[in-house]
């Protein structure tokens, strides 16, 4: 069987895009691991499968795990759809797990609405939600000094302010590790900041791999999606990686 796939990013978190029915029958998070191995496969940090009639937008980290939201992949998402004519119009819906994210293109940058941001207080602190994609936010004088990050049950955000409408941050992502970028990430630091009183409620958010917008009070995220490359995969190339 050969599986059409296409590598894409978004401020460096990159993603391998599948059309759902491509891979329907297969078990999609073995195929999420498989596809993801940046040593056997094609390498990535996690997988996105395009569902049609409805639109919808499923997600899983490279180890396999499901994730109700990933905002990077969902920009890359909207650019995929967009160039494979799978819609026609710049904007337009698409079923995220529990909730309908609307989407826009705009020239290199794609428009992310996000309709939930909440929290909640656990053993663990605050933790906050983004789609239901859960969150730590931990602010630091200087992500520079950090030697290692560490990581929990949660994707956890380390934030160093700069100024009331810019933050830097790094984020271990649970289920994919360190990633250049975090989109649903990023919305939860300039959420978290914002509501310490440090910064407005239009925040450039700079991630390693590059910058997102949050803008708060309309519940927007913006930023690039950008298409490496397409390819075909067959199945005999997967090669186990297990110790003989």
């Amino acid at each position: 069987m050969e599986l059409k796939c296409t590598k894409m990013e978004g401020c460096g978190n990159d993603f391998i895009v599948v059309d759902y029915e491509e891979a329907k029958g297969l078990e999609l998070s073995k195929l999420t691991i498989e596809l993801c191995d940046r040593h056997f496969g094609v390498g990535a940090d996690g997988a996105i499968f395009v569902k049609q009639n409805p639109l919808e937008f499923i997600y899983y980290n490279s180890d396999g795990s499901f994730s109700s939201f990933c905002g990077n992949g969902m920009r890359c998402f909207a650019k995929y759809v967009i160039k494979n004519r799978i819609v026609e119009e710049d904007e337009f819906d698409v079923i995220c797990k529990d909730w309908i994210v609307h989407c826009e293109i705009c020239s290199d940058e794609v428009i992310v609405q996000i309709p939930e941001i909440s929290s909640e207080m656990t053993k663990d602190g605050e933790i906050i939600s983004v789609c239901g994609s859960k969150h730590k936010v931990v602010e630091v004088e200087n992500l520079g000094s950090l030697e290692e990050l560490q990581s929990d049950d949660y994707n956890l955000n380390y934030v160093e302010w700069k100024n009331e409408s810019e933050i830097k941050i790094k984020t271990m992502e649970r289920g994919a590790g360190l990633t250049l970028a975090c989109g649903s990430g990023s919305i939860a630091s300039a959420w978290k900041m914002h509501k310490n009183k440090k910064c407005l409620e239009k925040i450039l958010v700079k991630n390693p791999g590059g910058i997102v917008k949050i803008d708060l009070k309309n519940k927007k995220m913006r930023g690039p999606a950008r298409i490496i490359f397409e390819c075909r995969i067959d199945e005999n190339a997967y090669t186990s990686n297990e110790s003989a």
